[in-house]
């Protein structure tokens, strides 16, 4: 017994290193080139040079050329990032994953992706398409340059498929359900509480204006009163720490929107006299980042075209940058981009009334591929507005009008701004693009600054004198309509204010007629807006390292009254005498008033604010828990209810003062003793509850997080990370910014910009990871890159 054992053990010791090696040459073999000169169908000869950190510049004679370069590196690096992408929005993921993400790829596949991406295609100018193509041939040569298919698809025992022009159409769909809501689900939610509570309630809680308004305009729009009746005190043991919720106000302890930061000041007040740009997207974080740093070099006409920015894998554009002319970035505008629209059936739900009279509703099927099992066949029913999403608490069918669903909502104009010689060129071609609605804002080397909606802004009318846009209606009497879009002349823009300064931040940008177009489709509250706000008022002029101050600013100004609420009045000799908080009221003295990792005073404002919250909210909303929809999600409005929710806090009112508890004050002393508690239990003390231990960034891969064994090799290091959601410095443990950006035009070597995980998605890359540690820390990164360390040539083949 014992011989056998110990064979079996030198066997064993022979075999894993054997494996290993196995493994790690089947990875090198999945490696993207860096050092070749490949003869390829490329219409001219390109270079693509890379620094150390993998950042990328190519070169060459035509933008088609650069374009097809651009894909070959693309698929090299991140081929599996642009296949998610791909078939995320086209519900085409059981391809992959099997029956895992069957139901996922039955949900969004309503709305059809697949079929307007390849419709829409043949609408875009020929330029473009050329683009587009040289794109798709790109990405496949790359792909099948390689000695092994990715390493993904080796683990998922699957193989890649090519990549079509329509697929990078889809890849901007996905940026549409990424931000935007694609099922309409603040309007479901607010039509519940309208249908369920009253009008007062409802404008209560979805307020038009709060203390934290930061317009650029100066404009104000007022809260709501708190309704004299509506809301029932409903008896409740939420004073037990181990009450369950009746809803989850967030899917996670961060409540961040996808959105981002972004703000221009003129030449007036910029050290180099050119404007400058500051731009930090924020999304969620993986390995590889989504973003993909280029240069681009080409010539046209008489003019030498030099870039620089972040690419979307997946797509031929330069997604932001400066091309020493002019800089721009986004923010998502959260205007009104789509409409649900109750119908109003007949014939036993197989038809429904217009305004033109009955219509049958439309039913269409579709087939899901399943890997290893059988296909899935679904059906997709819709009206004249659009596909049917969902049902109101009636029991009406939803139809979900939306931008994303016309062709106005798709085009590949951002190309146009690598070639744009001045901020009003750039806002001409913003005002012609389709893409997800966006704040963008422009700096040029004249000086010039200024801002729009990129994207397509519907025009709606309606008959009514009130009309609410934000809920479920009944469109079938033409009460409620669209009539096309608004024309580039017709968009709301502004060029140069006086202040010299324009920000955005989600929240709302502008008010008056400007406001009127854009509509509400559910802004962030103007809290970061607003601290962005008071740091470009601070000084008189601004150097990129100004800049980058603002974007990592972690001061916690939002949660200063909540931290005055403990402190002055719930933490009384009394109640820390009885409970012993002599610990607490020494932490909540010295909090910071910053998102600091070292802070466990905001680690205790921050969830005892968010304690408060999900409380009061469970008792003021409880009777929603009992009408037809068996769940209640109202994470949609979780920013809105914080103007709310204060005003309770403020004014006490007795007619809606929760039962159960003696009154608010006891209220809000218990739920003071619940967070400490649950922070106790889950970090043993709460010395141990800094905010970097909480707030720790970890940054996976998709793939580790399915087989967690993986992790070691793909993820970047677990660090504490400053920030969270309501200041510049917007950090979450898988959420952020993508990317920060600060630039002058015309003075790109002093531009700044760094991202998370770095530029390869291969994690045998001799740069994966690179930059990351910049990005965490906040730090100053060039944005150009440094002495070219590998390059790529591919070469034209010759034609017969």
């Amino acid at each position: 017994m014992m011989i056998w054992l110990l064979r079996i053990i030198k066997l064993t010791a022979i075999l894993v290193p054997l494996l290993c090696i196995l493994v790690y040459f089947t990875l090198n073999s999945s490696k993207p080139t860096l050092n070749a000169e490949l003869a390829t169908s490329i219409p001219e000869l390109t270079t693509v040079e890379r620094d150390k950190n993998g950042i990328a510049t190519f070169s060459s004679t035509s933008r088609e050329s650069i374009a097809y370069a651009l894909g070959f590196v693309h698929a090299e690096e991140r081929f599996f990032q642009m296949d998610l992408l791909r078939k995320n929005s086209a519900g085409e993921l059981s391809e992959l994953f099997g029956t895992l993400a069957v139901d996922f790829d039955s949900k969004i596949r309503v709305h059809q992706f697949r079929k307007r991406a390849t419709r829409y295609l043949k609408d875009l100018p020929q330029d473009h398409r050329q683009i587009l193509e040289q794109y798709t041939k790109g990405v496949n040569a790359g792909l099948a340059n390689l000695t092994v298919k990715p390493f993904e698809y080796l683990i998922l025992n699957t193989a890649p498929t090519d990549w079509k022009a329509a697929d990078s159409l889809l890849v901007l769909y996905s940026m549409y359900i990424d931000l935007q809501h694609q099922f309409g689900e603040r309007e479901q939610i607010l039509g519940k509480i309208k249908n369920h509570f009253g009008s007062d309630i409802y404008h209560f809680l979805n307020p038009a204006g709060s203390i934290w308004d930061a317009s650029i305009d100066d404009t104000r729009f007022p809260e709501s009163p708190i309704p004299t009746q509506g809301f029932k005190s409903q008896s409740t043991a939420n004073n037990s720490v181990d009450t369950a919720p009746y809803y989850v106000l967030s899917n996670n302890h961060h409540e961040s929107l996808p959105g981002s930061n972004s703000w221009v000041v003129s030449g007036e007040l910029s050290k180099t006299k050119s404007a400058m740009l500051a731009n930090d997207m924020h999304l969620g974080i993986r390995v590889p980042n989504i973003w993909y740093r280029a240069g681009f070099r080409y010539p046209i006409n008489d003019r030498q075209i030099a870039i620089d920015g972040v690419t979307l894998p997946g797509t031929p554009a330069m997604v932001v940058g400066s091309n020493r002319q002019i800089a721009w970035g986004f923010t998502n505008s959260y205007g009104d981009w789509s409409d649900l629209i109750a119908l109003n059936t007949t014939d036993n739900g197989k038809s429904y009334k217009t305004p033109s009279g009955n219509k049958p509703i439309i039913k269409e099927q579709e087939i899901i591929k399943v890997k290893g099992g059988a296909d899935k066949v679904i059906t997709i029913s819709s009206s004249q507005w659009g596909p049917i999403i969902g049902y109101d608490s009636n029991g009406n069918p939803l139809s979900m009008r939306w931008t994303a669903h016309d062709p106005e909502g798709m085009n590949f104009n951002l190309l146009n701004l690598e070639t744009a010689l001045s901020t009003e060129q750039g806002i001409n071609i913003a005002h012609t693009m389709a893409i997800p609605a966006q704040n963008i804002v422009i700096a040029d080397n004249q000086g010039q600054i200024a801002w729009t909606i990129a994207g397509p802004l519907p025009v709606k009318e309606s008959s009514l004198d009130s009309p609410d846009w934000e809920t479920p209606q009944d469109w079938s009497q033409g009460d409620y309509r669209w009539l096309g879009y608004f024309s580039s002349e017709e968009k709301p823009t502004v060029m140069n204010p006086s202040s010299n300064r324009i920000w955005t931040g989600n929240s709302r940008v502008v008010g008056n007629d400007m406001y009127k177009k854009i509509g509400n489709g559910g802004y962030a509250l103007g809290a970061r807006s607003l601290q962005i706000k008071q740091g470009l008022f601070a000084l008189d002029q601004f150097s990129e390292q100004d800049f980058l101050n603002i974007q990592n600013d972690n001061r916690a100004l939002f949660l200063t009254r909540w931290q005055a609420l403990i402190n002055d009045e719930l933490l009384t000799p009394d109640f820390v005498s009885e409970n012993q908080l002599e610990a607490l009221k020494l932490h909540i003295e010295n909090w910071q008033q910053r998102a600091s990792i070292d802070s466990v005073g905001y680690t205790i404002v921050r969830a005892f604010r968010m304690e408060v919250r999900q409380s009061m909210f469970d008792i003021l909303l409880a009777p929603l828990k009992n009408t037809k929809t068996s769940k209640v999600d109202i994470h949609p409005i979780r920013h809105q209810i914080e103007t709310p929710m204060w005003a309770i806090l403020s004014s006490k009112p007795e007619h809606i003062s929760p039962t159960g508890f003696a009154n608010w004050n006891d209220f809000l002393e218990q739920a003071l003793l619940r967070t400490i508690k649950k922070l106790k239990d889950k970090h043993g003390s709460l010395d141990n509850a800094n905010w970097g231990t909480i707030n720790t960034a970890k940054v996976q891969h998709p793939l580790s997080k399915a087989v967690p064994a993986l992790s070691w090799l793909l993820d970047m290091p677990s660090m504490p990370a400053a920030g969270d959601s309501y200041m510049p410095r917007v950090q979450g443990p898988d959420f952020g910014s993508s990317e920060r950006f600060v630039v002058s035009p015309g003075h790109e070597e002093s531009a700044i910009l760094h991202m998370p995980s770095g530029q390869s998605g291969h994690p045998l890359s001799p740069y994966y990871g690179n930059g990351h540690k910049n990005w965490i820390q906040g730090t100053s990164s060039p944005l150009l890159p440094g002495s070219t360390e590998y390059t790529l040539t591919l070469t034209p083949k010759e034609r017969d």
